[in-house]
Parts: structure tokens; C-alpha cells; sequence
């Protein structure tokens, strides 16, 4: 015996229902949902929308599924009555003959299932504008704020039903567009129908026409990613220029792996209790951080701490208390051992490998660049950049490698006519602690680097966010530091307190939220996308106008290194 709940397209109302085998099932739910006796129905898992004709099936199904709840079925007529075989009498008086299923000999598109279209969330946006046109007297609203209301009605129906297309159907022909566009207005006897009435002239005809075409184009057709915009902005936008202007936020729908974060937030282990992660995370307080024991019970207690970052609202307030509930999160090892959980790569090896790669052909190009370059530059940031040079080529017979390593970032943020001061700040070795956090006006992550100059092999370095300092190796191991910082979540917006065990179906972006400052944002996305390949399809952790691409000088910059040497490649949009 299977207990089923059982859902109907034409139908908001759900049943709790038991069978024995498939057709006890839908003789249970035809009279359940009043059903006329005399056609045909099948029953359809809704998640996928896989026909169940095997009781044994029906059975299996119902078990596996007990522990996340019921199984959930619909039950819908046939869908195409033609496959079906057909009996027809003898002419001689002998037995009926069955014929095979007919079969269209030129068929126009491979038959193609259909399943039921849900109806909840249209109904739910639809009732309320069909209660004020059936009504109007009872609603306090203007024509045009009507019009408005009903206009964004519609295309969230559009949306709706496009959506399931893509997800249950993924076929996107003409047919399956206007088999969906009757479903929604035929829905209840048809009473949706009057909303999407188009008037031509004197006459009033159906919507079912314009409802296709607006589906079927939805589905096939893509808008240009190039935004139109003024001339003025568009010459902005050409030379490199980013505007900071509030825009609307990323699309909802994608998903937090598009922006690097594969375990944003992961539901908690089976064996894992709230009680359980606690213990683990007092017993972290007691043992030192190089030990291999902190190691694995860091790993075990990812979760929690995704749970106590992504809690931190206002991140900026919170933060302090994270460090104090998760103080090995200060330590760089396990900084990096949660990011790289997070990202789900190894980001020192990312990184270590980018940096081996690609700095010595940047300081290559930097070097062509300011030579080079003619004067309506700035001459004073030319001969800035020639003297960085000048002094980096002087420390490479100490420092080898890692002084082009460490001359690319400040080199970075002038080319780009960044603001350097936002990404790091040389300090003299003997700056006490308290006078470093006196130059420290931003909550932002900074790194202060002590020494006589950034290629000082005595220097020593400190990140410090929301004035809570982190220690790396070295002044070069800092720069990743600074930026796994930036990166893993931003702060959620006001909610009620979440558990453990709860999964929300949020889309963030990267390991203390940040967003870049507006002034050093080109520099930051430039070293996520080249130095820890960190490259979204759409979107990023700049502030603006701008927040669904990649950034003017950002794509300027990579094209022309692309053009100096082929190591560097253009991120596809």
C-alpha cells in the first residue's frame, strides 16, 4: 500500500491518497478531484514529470521517498489519445481487431511530454488584478495604476510559465508555447482569460495569440548583452571609465557557483548535530592552531562557521564576534583551508601557480607600456611607475621572483588609476600597532606592510579587517589574504535567526563579504579573475552601475596583455 499525495493542474487543492497499484491510485484520485469518469488519466511524478505505469514502480518511489516526505504525483488526462491502441469491430462477425497505436506517418516534431503546468503561483499573482477588474468599485485604485498592476501581472505569468518550460519540458517549439498558453487560459472554466484580452478597434480579441508569441519568443530569443546606453556613456564606458550609479540587483536565479562559491552554505551532515558542531567548536578553543587535530576539526565545523559568517548582519558590527566564536579563522592556514572549501579549489596552489605564471610577462608589459607611452599621460604616474620598476629590477638580485610578484600590484592599481592606499599601505618597520590602526579609516581589509619599501626582505606585513588583524607569511602571501577576504558571501538582509539544519535558497557571492570599494574595484577583480580565477559569467563584488559584467578597464587591460603575450586570456562573457 503507498500513501501519495496527489495534485491536479486544474485543481489547487492536494490529497492525501492510497493505492495498492497504479490504477487503484487513479480511481482514488478521479473521485477525489471530481474528475469526469469518462477519459483517460495517467499519473506523473511532479518533480520531473516522469510517467509512473508500474505498480512496483509506484511502490519504490513511495518508499524512497518517505523520509523526505511524501511522494507527490499528478494526475492529468492523456495527452495524446492517438497513442493509444484502438479496437474496432469485426465487419465478419469474428473476433475485434486491436490495432497498433496510430501514429502520424509525417509527424511535424518528435512527440514531445507535456507535463502539468502549475498553477499556484500564477493563480496567486492573477486573482487579486482579476478581483479588482470583476470589482472595481470595491478597490480604491486608478485606471492607470490598474493597467500598471495587470501589465506586471502578465509578464510574471509570461515568466512563470517560461521558467517551467526551461526547467520540466526543454522543448521550446511554437506548439509547446500555445499548448501552455491554454493551460493558463483555460485554467477554472477560462475565468483568466479576460486579463489577457487584446482590444483592436471596437473589437475584442482572444489572448491566446499574443500569450504564444510573447512564451515562444521568451524561449528562443535572447536579448543583446550590450546595454543601450547614452552617447556620453557609452564613450565613458569605451575608454574605461566606470560609473557607480545604483543599478537593479544580479538575477535571482543564479546560483551561488556561478560567482566561485560551490559551498556557500551546505545543509549539515547527517551525523552531525547543533550540539555535536558546538562541542566540536569548544573543543577548538582549547588547542593550538598547528596542531593537526585544529585541522580536522576545523573541516568538520565548516558548516557552522558558514552558518556564523552568513548570520553576521550587519557584517561590518558582527564580524568581531565571529572571530571570537571562530578565533582560528585569524590564522592564515585555516583561513585558507575555508576558502579553498569554499571555492572548492586549492587556492595557494591557484594563486602560486598564477603569480609564476604571469608576473614576470606583466612587469614585461608594464614596462613597454610606460616607456612607451605618449605625453598627454600623466608624466608625474609615468615616472612613478618607471622608478617601481627601476626598484624592482634593483631587488630582484635578493628577492628573484617575488619582486615582480610584489611590484604587480602596485603597478596594477596605476595603470588602472586605482587608489592604492585601498589595497595596501607601507608603513616604517617601527610604526607601533596603535599608530597603524590610527591611519585606518575603513573597516574595508587592508594590508600594512612594515619596511623601508615593498621589496624590503626585512618587511613584515599584517591584514587587518574591520581593524582585527590577521598575520600572513609575508608581505606577497598577504596580497591573497587581502583577497580571499573579500571573497565568499556578502551579508544577508534582515531575517529571522536560521539553524543549522536550515538550507536557504540564497545566491551570494564570496570569505567575509565585502564589496570592492569603488576606488581600487578594477585592481580587486582583476587579481580574482587572473590570479585566483575567479571568473562569473555575470556579475561581481563591484559597487555601481556596472554589477552585471565585467569591468571596462578590467577587459581593456586583459586584451592588451592578451595582444603582449599569450599567456594571458580574455574571460568569455
Amino acid at each position: 500500500m503507498s500513501l501519495v499525495t496527489v495534485t491536479s493542474p486544474d485543481n489547487p487543492e492536494k490529497f492525501l491518497l492510497m493505492g495498492q497499484s497504479v490504477g487503484d491510485l487513479l480511481k482514488s484520485a478521479i473521485e477525489a478531484f471530481n474528475l469526469p469518469a469518462s477519459e483517460t488519466y495517467e499519473i506523473r511524478r511532479e518533480s520531473d514529470g516522469v510517467k509512473i505505469i508500474s505498480d512496483d514502480v509506484l511502490r519504490f518511489l513511495s518508499g524512497a521517498t518517505e523520509k523526505d516526505g511524501n511522494l507527490t504525483v499528478v494526475i492529468s488526462p492523456v495527452t495524446n489519445p492517438n497513442l493509444n491502441p484502438v479496437t474496432t469491430p469485426n465487419l465478419n462477425g469474428g473476433v475485434p481487431v486491436t490495432s497498433p497505436p496510430r501514429i502520424p506517418l509525417c509527424p511535424n516534431r518528435p512527440n514531445v511530454v507535456r507535463p502539468p503546468l502549475p498553477m499556484r503561483n500564477i493563480v496567486d499573482s492573477l486573482n487579486p488584478i482579476l478581483d479588482i477588474a470583476l470589482h472595481p468599485e470595491l478597490h480604491n485604485i486608478t485606471p492607470g495604476r490598474f493597467l500598471k498592476q495587470k501589465k506586471a501581472a502578465v509578464k510574471e505569468t509570461y515568466q512563470e510559465v517560461v521558467k517551467f518550460i526551461k526547467a520540466k519540458v526543454k522543448c521550446y517549439s511554437h506548439a509547446t508555447a500555445k499548448h501552455y498558453a491554454q493551460l493558463v487560459l483555460g485554467y477554472d472554466g477560462g475565468k483568466f482569460s479576460k486579463l489577457f484580452e487584446v482590444k483592436v478597434g471596437s473589437s475584442v480579441k482572444s489572448g491566446l495569440g499574443p500569450f504564444t508569441l510573447q512564451v515562444y519568443n521568451h524561449l528562443n530569443y535572447r536579448k543583446d548583452d550590450t546595454e543601450k546606453r547614452p552617447r556620453g556613456a557609452r564613450r565613458r564606458l569605451e575608454l574605461g571609465d566606470d560609473d557607480n550609479e545604483d543599478d537593479p540587483q544580479i538575477p535571482a536565479d543564479m546560483s551561488s557557483a556561478a560567482y566561485g562559491c560551490v559551498r556557500y552554505e551546505e545543509p549539515l551532515p547527517i551525523e552531525e548535530t547543533e550540539e555535536s558542531q558546538e562541542q566540536k567548536r569548544l573543543d577548538l578553543l582549547s588547542v593550538e592552531p598547528d596542531c593537526a587535530e585544529a585541522e580536522v576539526l576545523m573541516e568538520k565545523t565548516y558548516v557552522s562557521q558558514r552558518i556564523s559568517i552568513n548570520r553576521a548582519v550587519p557584517l561590518k558590527k558582527r564580524l568581531p564576534e565571529v572571530f571570537r566564536q571562530w578565533p582560528l579563522l585569524r590564522h592564515r592556514k585555516h583561513l585558507c583551508q575555508h576558502a579553498s572549501r569554499l571555492l572548492g579549489k586549492d587556492v595557494q596552489t591557484v594563486w602560486s601557480s598564477a603569480l609564476g605564471e604571469k608576473c614576470g610577462r606583466f612587469s614585461d608589459f608594464m614596462l613597454t607600456h610606460w616607456t612607451t607611452e605618449d605625453k598627454r599621460k600623466s608624466s608625474t604616474l609615468s615616472r612613478k611607475m618607471l622608478d617601481l620598476l627601476q626598484e624592482k629590477e634593483a631587488a630582484s638580485v635578493s628577492l628573484s621572483l617575488q619582486s615582480n610578484c610584489l611590484a604587480m600590484f602596485p603597478l596594477l592599481t596605476g595603470f588602472l588609476k586605482d587608489q592604492e592606499g585601498l589595497l595596501f599601505k607601507l608603513v616604517p618597520a617601527a610604526t607601533s600597532d596603535d599608530d597603524v590602526l590610527g591611519q585606518i579609516n575603513s573597516d574595508n581589509p587592508l594590508l600594512v606592510i612594515r619596511g623601508q619599501s615593498l621589496f624590503d626582505v626585512n618587511a613584515t606585513a599584517d591584514l587587518f579587517i574591520t581593524r582585527i588583524c590577521i598575520p600572513p607569511d609575508n608581505p606577497l602571501d598577504g596580497f591573497l589574504l587581502l583577497i580571499l577576504a573579500y571573497f565568499a558571501f556578502p551579508s544577508i538582509p534582515d531575517s529571522p535567526p536560521l539553524t543549522l539544519t536550515h538550507h536557504p535558497e540564497t545566491k551570494h557571492y564570496f570569505v567575509f563579504g565585502f564589496k570592492y570599494p569603488s576606488k581600487v574595484a578594477s585592481s580587486l577583480e582583476f587579481i580574482q579573475r587572473q590570479l585566483l580565477d575567479i571568473n562569473p559569467e555575470r556579475g561581481s563584488k563591484r559597487d555601481g552601475r556596472n554589477k552585471t559584467g565585467m569591468a571596462a578597464k578590467v577587459r581593456t587591460l586583459t586584451e592588451q596583455l592578451t595582444y603582449h603575450c599569450s599567456t594571458w586570456s580574455v574571460c568569455r562573457f
